[in-house]
């Protein structure tokens, strides 16, 4: 009896062992078909099929490509959507095909027939197809019958109902719908076309230079770059707005030969063309046929698209008539029946004027660059004419009523403009520029540079850091000395002398015994004595004569040498004062 309980016992340990063994052996072979299924990561090619949608997409090394029903480049976020959502697939085995056979029942009695969506994985050692069916009850899950591998491994699982999504993606659902596809950075030169009822055909072509973006046709000229990067951004932006399906109506024409707008567009020594149709309105939204060269296949855009090609002399010229670089600039010259000067740069912060008929003076620095700023920021506000005619020049050539700027650079080159005053609109002044051979319109703006005097560009440093040895400064009223000092005796005098920076220049003429100052003359009051020694110890005296203090601030003065007058800053007033006050007190 006790044998045979214990062989009772060894035999439901076995029994126990092997139902064990089974079971997670299953359970580990569902897991694992499971785990295949649903990995995509060896998956070079996808098929879904839907009613009379089919798309086939195929990896290329490490980017995905649409080949039917057309070849064209998959989005990638596209794809990486697609990965997501079939990643987190629930999967449930239920039956196999023999066990439905074996229960009664078809196919087709959980929605699966040969017209049933599907998605088919191909993978280098295996193919896995997915057919679809109808929901479950709960609406939880799909029925599918999935074939792995082999049609005998064929079973029907229960598939969550997201899957429905995948095969639902629509073609332009996968497509990549960037008309052109490169960055902004990375295009060299854009052509368009435009071709006329006639066929006759007008072309203009932009092209970047490393000092920015210029026209190549039909003339040479500089482009503004700001612009061209706007119209670039907004032409990357563009996105295809359907794929045309079948050859009908609206497709008999051949784009490539019978196209209205042609462009092409070079990135890094890539050429990329385009060719857009005539108009069609036939769902009463605008459109245009559009085929590129990354495809034969067509493809709609919008009507709104071409805008971006039209009017490129207008909308794309550079409008600033200068465009002076004071790196690269030598000298600017400036003539006309009232001035007639140089501004010659000697090195980066110095500059000097040079006057007819001879004379020199050092150039503030701080004043020549905003005059230079001032040129740079006057804007064309009409373009006239390229390559004008004489008769359209024969106004502007008249030198009396005429100024010339004329901007000489390091590389010898030199860029001459011509104006004159508009006699049709007296707000705006015609320009010819030489180089360039335009005719444009700029607004009055230009006055400010264009009456611009001498004496608003010198130096204001009237002492240029020399030594001063001695100064005298006389009472002219009383005819007394009210200071004379060696610089020896009164250092911080001296200091203020040596640093001298008049406030401003003016336009008055000083004369002898004064100046007219406001619609009042003013007569001079104060006689300032300045014996100067440069470093190669030679000596000589400046003069200055000042006004008396007009108003609460304000002293004028003028060299001996000079007729250019001047306003004094307000510490050498204050000084002046003081020192006056202490010699009436001494006096006293």
């Amino acid at each position: 009896m006790r044998n045979i309980k214990i062989t009772l016992i060894v035999l439901n340990i076995i029994f126990i062992l092997f139902i064990y063994y089974k079971i997670d052996n299953s359970t580990i072979d569902k897991y694992k078909l499971q785990h295949e299924i649903t990995d995509l990561s060896k998956v070079y090619r996808i098929d879904i099929s839907n009613n009379d949608k089919k798309v086939t997409v195929v990896k290329k090394d490490f980017t995905w490509d649409i080949t039917s029903p057309f070849a064209w480049k998959v989005d990638n976020y596209s794809i990486s959507n697609f990965k997501t959502i079939f990643s987190h697939l629930s999967f449930s085995e239920i039956f196999t095909v023999q066990e439905i056979s074996e229960r009664g029942e078809i196919i087709n009695d959980y929605g699966i027939n040969e017209h049933s969506p599907r998605i088919v994985l191909h993978r280098a050692k295996n193919t896995t197809t997915i057919q679809l069916g109808k929901s479950t009850r709960d609406k939880k899950f799909i029925y599918c019958i999935i074939d792995y591998a082999n049609k005998e491994s064929a079973k029907i699982w229960r598939v969550s109902e997201q899957i429905k999504e995948l095969v639902n993606i629509p073609l332009k659902g996968w497509a990549d719908t960037n008309l052109i596809r490169c960055g902004l950075y990375e295009i060299d030169d854009i052509t368009v076309s435009f071709k006329s009822n006639n066929n006759s055909t007008t072309t203009t072509s932009i092209v970047k230079h490393q000092n920015g973006w210029h026209f190549r046709e039909p003339f040479k000229a500089k482009a503004n770059d700001d612009q061209v990067r706007f119209l670039i951004n907004n032409i990357l932006s563009e996105q295809i707005s359907e794929f045309v399906k079948d050859e009908n109506n609206i497709t008999h024409d051949n784009i490539q030969d019978r196209w209205t707008l042609n462009f092409t567009i070079n990135n890094s020594g890539k050429k990329h063309e385009f060719n857009v149709s005539k108009e069609y309105n036939t769902d009463s939204t605008p459109f245009r046929l559009c085929k590129s060269s990354y495809s034969p296949h067509l493809f709609k855009i919008s009507e709104k698209f071409l805008t971006n090609f039209s009017n490129w002399s207008t909308k794309l010229r550079e409008r600033s008539i200068f465009q002076l670089n004071t790196e690269k600039l030598s000298k600017l010259k400036i003539i006309n029946k009232y001035n007639n000067f140089e501004l010659v740069k000697i090195t980066k912060d110095n500059w000097i004027i040079k006057t007819e008929p001879g004379s020199i003076y050092n150039g503030d620095y701080a004043n020549i660059i905003t005059l230079l700023q001032n040129l740079n920021s006057i804007e064309i506000k009409e373009f006239l004419s390229f390559n004008p005619s004489q008769n359209e020049l024969k106004s502007i050539n008249k030198f009396e009523d005429n100024y010339v700027i004329q901007a000489h650079c390091n590389d010898t080159s030199i860029r001459t403009v011509l104006i004159n005053k508009n006699k049709l609109n007296a707000s705006l002044w015609k320009i010819f520029s030489v180089e360039n051979s335009l005719l444009c319109l700029v607004d009055d703006e230009l006055n400010k540079v264009l009456e611009l005097m001498i004496y608003e560009l010198k130096d204001r440093n009237v002492i240029n850091n020399k030594k001063i040895n001695n100064i005298e400064i006389i009472d002219l009223e009383s005819n007394r000395t009210i200071k004379n000092t060696r610089s020896d005796i009164d250092d911080s005098l001296h200091k203020e002398f040596k640093n001298l920076k008049v406030q401003s220049f003016l336009s008055n003429e000083g004369k002898e015994d004064g100046t007219w100052n406001d619609g009042d003359w003013v007569p001079w009051r104060y006689k300032i004595l300045l014996n100067q020694q440069d470093n190669n110890r030679t000596r000589n005296e400046l003069t200055i004569m000042t006004s008396d203090v007009l108003g609460a601030n304000k002293l004028v003065g003028k060299f001996t040498d000079s007729n250019l007058t001047f306003n004094l800053p307000i510490n050498l007033i204050n000084r002046i004062l003081s020192l006056k006050k202490n010699s009436n007190s001494t006096s006293n």
